[in-house]
């Protein structure tokens, strides 16, 4: 064995064996709760990046639409982490919420393995001082500025380390384990898996590849044996991801290849051309060292580490030993260097880019201080001691921050901007937001333009791009901008939300201001602009209202909302009257007064008044659905402004998500037949009046008012009679309706006089009346687009 070989150090055993046994296990565990909170902390308090738009939307497009990234709209990644992000966000709501926790807890395992792995290699120490020097290695990560920076955010950078972490332990146990064809092909699948998660990391195969040849073997056969593997797994475990993309193989060449040229002009045209530059790449690494020092103490640590085994390094050893620590070393070494050219790729310059330097440079560090001469030892400890301790103490402020967050969940950002984007939801219902922003509309349940899933991205590049690749890559550009909303609507255009992105939504804003939307202030100093939903004699317009989606529990206090603009001057001091009320037109709720603010007479044209009524629900009202109408009048001659116009429902009631029974029939998936029953009444001149009462239930918010239809049809299928109409006898649209309260409605259909004799058959169901389609019917019973209800027997 030569002098720089791993040499174990004879310390006297632990007094306490017993003691150490469970003493350890314990100190592990909360050492990485702490650390695992010390990161959420961080991570619940730092502000939003641009990048998170991209993920969090194209996952929330995949889940909720099902959407597929590239085909059905832009994306600019590879697509494993929005996949991952879907399945999170089938459960749950609170977007950024649940993709930061699935970020932090990637980082916090990467800590967990860079632990394990200094923990075994650090064999030649024993009890507390080996535990000391493997929870070092993962507190040195955490501390290191790049990492802090990084880890946590929605974006694929946590996940492809992680992944590209295991690669190596698997690459490793491949030299020394049994079952070494196992452990390649395992290696080969985790890098796979880190490459359709970040593309640059498809990099790191090549240093795999390498290692797989040149490891130690029997003959030439063996090493072929090893890249065939290799390779194989690595193909069809990425292919195996990627073929729900690969239907569009343009698109998915367009989001990861041609997009990146696109970038690069994009900025060139802004004149970034000279920071794009290789040597200006390598400058911004070098002030990313010298601004965050302890991201050069790593640097310099792995310096120092590898000086006392540089000749070890690269000469061959007799002992398996050193043959096996020669390997990981050179591995991690190539493996950085490998990574190198997708940090410096990236246009801009971004610390996250270097991100993957830092782990493996770490592990390089424990490799090499492992591996250092017995004689060495103790000042190689000495040192990482320094380096590891220094970064601690420079990241400490850092996480207290957080901690200060950590512990107030009305703070956090991500519960922040879900309750923002619970306020966009319930301002434009189920209309469509424009916006470069798009997590902000979507955390409340709203829908976005899948054109937009990439924020700023896709729109900024548009004008590179010729209107045939505009269109065939689903990119839209200011032109284009007309088309689309004549296409589809916009219920509002979401503004004002991040400062970089201010010249890029002039367009929005032109286009909000020529269709006379409605600027409605935000909290955060954005704008939401609303699609007009009512106006009053050309005086007045209401652009949207906050009326709670969901139901009012008697007893319960709410508030309603106006976002109301003035058109023109006005010299009456008109006051509002918001009525609320049933089916039959009784009143629930009443207010009335001027609009909050300001008397009418002193608003000036264009202003916006966000008027608030407080609301209280009787105890005793009955569950259902109430119809909200306003209107203004002068409180001195009662003259009304113009006609009440209704804005919306109010939904009453105690009732909590779908009932547990399967429905009777299904409708489109969208709504539900829960009960149904018929009462046959015969009249005193021979008439017969039919009652039909039928229970519903939306399973999501409909997007159309669909039109029930009831038809009475003889034995031969031959329609006798039958009603249409909006249900609740006109009162309540299906567009209103909502999963969580259900919808009782009574019909009573007048049957011809004289029908002959015989049985005949009651079928319901639903139709678009612009289109006249009917829903489909899920079972079917008569026919594939209506319901049997019942028979009636007439002439008996």
């Amino acid at each position: 064995m030569d002098s720089h070989s791993m040499t174990p150090v004879s310390l006297p055993p632990h007094r306490n064996r017993r003691a150490a046994d469970w003493l350890l296990p314990v100190a592990t565990g909360v050492l990485f709760i702490a650390l695992f909170v010390l990161l959420l902390g961080i991570n619940l308090r730092r502000e939003l990046n641009h990048d998170e738009h991209q993920f969090i939307a194209s996952a929330a497009l995949i889940a909720r639409a099902g959407l597929t990234p590239y085909a059905d709209f832009p994306y600019f990644h590879v697509p494993l982490l929005s996949y991952l992000y879907a399945l999170l966000f089938a459960a749950f709501d609170s977007l950024l919420l649940s993709s930061r926790i699935a970020s932090v807890i990637f980082g916090w395992l990467s800590l967990l393995l860079l632990f394990v792995y200094a923990w075994r290699r650090f064999a030649m120490w024993t009890g507390w001082s080996r535990w000391r020097l493997a929870a070092l290695a993962a507190m040195w990560l955490l501390a290191t500025p790049v990492f802090f920076y990084t880890s946590g955010r929605a974006w694929n950078h946590d996940l492809p380390i992680l992944l590209l972490l295991l690669a190596f332990g698997a690459g490793s146990r491949a030299l020394t384990g049994r079952r070494q064809m196992t452990w390649w092909a395992l290696a080969a699948a985790l890098i796979a898996l880190a490459s359709v998660t970040r593309l640059s990391f498809a990099l790191s195969a090549v240093p795999f590849l390498a290692a797989a040849w040149l490891a130690p073997t029997v003959d030439t056969r063996q090493r072929w044996r090893r890249v065939l593997v290799f390779v194989l797994t690595g193909a069809a475990t990425a292919l195996l991801v990627l073929a729900p993309t690969l239907r569009d193989l343009p698109a998915f060449f367009f989001g990861n290849l041609g997009y990146i040229q696109l970038n690069a002009r994009y900025y060139a045209e802004l004149a970034y051309g000279e920071a794009m530059s290789l040597a200006a790449k390598v400058r911004y690494l070098g002030e990313l060292l010298v601004t965050m020092p302890t991201n050069l103490v790593v640097l310099a640590a792995l310096a120092i580490g590898l000086w006392p085994v540089r000749a070890f390094l690269w000469r061959k050893g007799e002992h398996k030993a050193d043959a096996a620590v020669r390997f990981r070393l050179r591995l991690l070494l190539a493996l950085m260097l490998f990574m190198l050219p997708g940090a410096l790729g990236a246009t801009p310059s971004q610390p996250q880019y270097f991100y993957p330097l830092f782990p493996l440079a770490l592990l390089a560090i424990v490799e090499a201080f492992a591996a250092w001469p017995t004689a060495l030892q103790a000042g190689g400890v000495y040192a990482y001691w320094l380096g590891s301790v220094t970064a601690l103490l420079v990241a400490a402020p850092v996480y207290l921050a957080g901690q200060m967050t950590l512990w107030a969940p009305s703070e956090w950002l991500p519960n922040r901007i879900h309750a923002y984007g619970g306020q966009i939801s319930r301002l434009v219902g189920d209309g469509r937001v424009l916006t470069l922003a798009p997590l902000y509309p979507l955390e409340g349940g709203a829908s976005i333009y899948p054109e937009f899933a990439t924020g700023p991205f896709a729109w900024r590049v548009a004008p590179l791009l010729s209107t045939e690749a505009r269109t065939r890559f689903h990119v839209v550009g200011a032109d284009d901008l007309a088309v689309l909303l004549a296409d589809a609507p916009a219920r509002a255009i979401l503004t004002g939300v991040e400062d970089d992105d201010a010249r890029l939504e002039q367009p929005l804003v032109a286009y909000a201001q020529a269709h006379n939307f409605v600027p409605a202030p935000l909290p955060d100093k954005s704008t939401l602009w609303l699609a007009p939903l009512a106006q009053w004699a050309e005086t007045i317009q209401l652009g949207g209202h906050d009326l709670p989606a969901a139901p009012v529990a008697p007893g319960e206090h709410f508030v309603l909302t106006l976002y109301l603009q003035s058109l023109r001057t006005m010299s009456t001091n008109w006051s509002i009257l918001i009525r609320i009320v049933d089916a039959d037109g009784k009143e629930l709720l009443r207010d009335e007064g001027w609009p909050f603010g300001s008397p009418t007479s002193q608003w000036l044209v264009g202003d916006v008044w966000p008027d608030g009524h407080a609301f209280t629900v009787p105890p005793d009202a009955a569950p259902g659905y109430y119809r909200v109408d306003v209107s203004f009048y002068n409180p001195d001659t009662l003259e009304e402004l113009d006609a009440p116009v209704t804005i919306g429902y109010l939904p009453v009631g105690d009732e909590k998500g779908a009932p547990v029974a399967p429905p009777l029939a299904r409708f489109g998936d969208v709504i539900d037949l829960e009960a149904a029953s018929i009462e046959q009444l015969e009249g005193e001149d021979t008439t017969t009046t039919v009652t039909i009462e039928m229970t519903w239930r939306a399973r999501r918010p409909p997007p159309h008012d669909y039109t029930l239809f009831i038809h009475v049809l003889d034995a031969a299928g031959r329609l006798v009679t039958q009603h249409d109409g909006v249900p609740v006898g006109g009162f309540l649209p299906t567009s209103a309706w909502r999963p969580a309260l259900a919808v009782h409605d009574r019909i009573a259909l007048p049957l011809p006089a004289h029908l002959p004799r015989g049985e005949y058959h009651i079928v319901t169901g639903f139709y678009d009346p612009a289109t006249l389609t009917r829903l489909p019917v899920t079972p079917p019973t008569q026919g594939d687009d209506s319901v049997h209800l019942g028979v009636i027997q007439v002439g008996e």
